[in-house]
């Protein structure tokens, strides 16, 4: 009888780590909170919400890329850094295929605590992310906590946030946003996806 190429092993597959471990720049920070990954998984993201540099738990994001010289991870860019206390930023990351597209989320934002999403893209002349449109948070209600969790598509076009608390902390909310290109922005893709709680 003719043989197959069929793997009949029963041996277990184990995962190998890639290169050093990527860490957190201070105690207590948080650093690997939320972690996202280009499709090829040679570009990564690393949410720290609780990083100080900018203000007590105003959180970061760092980006990392494979080097194949260093056969190590070294930083793609700038850290991408929170804006006020207490904003967790980083708490949510999302990649697109590419890992050229970054949405992070901090949803604590504001002294309301509304939320706030941001969007990245890589920029080949300046070597860094620089943010991209004007999509800085969600319809600004008390305690919705935009950027709880946010996600993009693979072509880093549609970009998705929620916001758990919902309105007046009454129900959960879902929003996605488009890049319209011809007002070269971000535009809402429908309603607000709403649930009681």
């Amino acid at each position: 009888p003719q043989a197959n190429n069929t793997n009949t092993s029963t041996s277990p597959r184990i995962w190998e780590q890639v290169g050093s471990d990527i860490v957190g720049t201070a105690v207590r920070n948080r650093g690997g909170f939320s972690v996202a990954s280009s499709n090829n998984g040679k570009i990564i993201a690393m949410g720290s919400p609780h990083n100080n540099d900018v203000a007590p738990q105003a959180g970061h994001v760092r980006i990392f890329a494979w080097d194949n010289t260093a056969n190590d991870w070294t930083q793609r860019g700038s850290d991408l850094l929170g804006e006020a206390e207490i904003d967790r930023f980083g708490w949510s990351v999302a990649l697109s295929g590419s890992g050229g597209t970054v949405v992070c989320g901090a949803p604590l934002h504001d002294t309301d605590d509304s939320g706030h999403v941001k969007v990245f893209k890589w920029d080949e002349t300046l070597s860094d992310y620089v943010v991209w449109g004007s999509l800085h948070e969600g319809p600004g209600y008390t305690w919705e906590r935009w950027g709880y969790d946010v996600d993009v598509s693979d072509d880093g076009l549609t970009v998705a946030s929620i916001a758990p608390s919902g309105w007046e902390g009454s129900m959960s909310s879902a929003r996605v946003w488009g890049w319209n290109f011809t007002i070269e922005d971000w535009s809402p893709m429908g309603l607000n996806i709403e649930v009681d709680r």
